[in-house]
């Protein structure tokens, strides 16, 4: 089943989801009609579960580089790659889709943001100050906010598009501006020469 919904994900980014019918998903996954219905009901809990899956993927990476990142930066430096994937999961198609036609699916992308990633950058912030390497002072509810939707719009193809900025330069060209406005000067010894090595 993960194959095929990996496939389906895949026809949901290029052509968005409202304009994939199941009978273009079962031409393209080689099974019938009868077969998707069984295994994922309708369109909508396909979708839901779709994302769901995506979702979920996304919180154990990140779980998993918190355990073993070395300090703040570098959980932040490997963080964003995580951020790449989802951008490679959600495009301008399927953000609009999600909005207008599946609400509840989009209502759960939504409380990611607003729960998962908001504590993710708080977090971060908190233990950046804790280790000495971002700078005292900071007002780690209000930055991790800004964070929050700036990493929102990092995914939106409508604000960044793939043809005109590639996912690493913005990666790499949006997360150092971000890190020099929050780092202490040991901090920034740490970041540049994070920076010199890559």
């Amino acid at each position: 089943m993960h194959s095929i919904a990996r496939k389906v994900e895949i026809l949901f980014w290029i052509n968005g989801i409202k304009a994939v019918t199941m009978d273009k998903i079962a031409q393209e996954c080689r099974i019938s009609k009868k077969t998707i219905y069984k295994l994922f009901g309708n369109k909508e809990s396909m979708v839901q579960r779709i994302y769901s899956h995506v979702l979920d993927r996304i919180r154990q990476q990140q779980e998993s580089i918190f355990r073993n990142s070395v300090d703040a930066i570098d959980e932040l430096l490997q963080s964003t790659h995580l951020f790449s994937d989802l951008k490679a999961h959600f495009s301008k198609a399927v953000f609009d889709d999600l909005e207008v036609q599946y609400p509840d699916s989009y209502r759960q992308l939504i409380h990611f943001r607003d729960e998962f990633l908001f504590a993710f950058f708080r977090n971060n912030l908190e233990r950046g100050i804790t280790e000495g390497i971002y700078r005292h002072g900071i007002n780690t509810e209000l930055m991790a906010r800004h964070q929050t939707m700036n990493a929102w719009l990092y995914w939106r193809e409508d604000v960044y598009p793939a043809e005109k900025y590639s996912t690493e330069e913005l990666r790499q060209q949006l997360l150092r501006s971000q890190l020099y406005g929050l780092v202490s000067d040991k901090g920034k010894k740490l970041l540049q020469k994070n920076c010199n090595s890559n």
